[in-house]
């Protein structure tokens, strides 16, 4: 009983996990687009492209599409855990 509720557990939490990659990668591709339509500037539409393949090389690791979206963007994603 123990192991199936630790196994069932464990499916949870990578589900959630890949909820959350899942929803930071939509978001941080549109990031990305969105910058790249707003800039008439050529280094910057490179610098978007690059952090879009960056961002999809890491679709599956939630931690490293904030880090690249905080290195690349300035923007920090803060988790309800982060504001209290």
């Amino acid at each position: 009983k123990k192991e199936a509720d630790a196994i069932e557990g464990a499916s949870q939490k990578k589900t959630e996990m890949q909820t959350e990659a899942n929803i930071k990668y939509k978001r941080a591709l549109e990031i990305a687009h969105n910058t790249a339509m707003e800039s008439d500037d050529h280094i910057e539409l490179i610098r978007a492209e690059r952090v879009r393949r960056l961002v999809e090389d890491n679709k599956e690791n939630p931690e490293a599409i904030d880090r690249i979206l905080a290195e690349e963007f300035g923007i920090l994603i803060m988790t309800p855990e982060d504001k209290s």
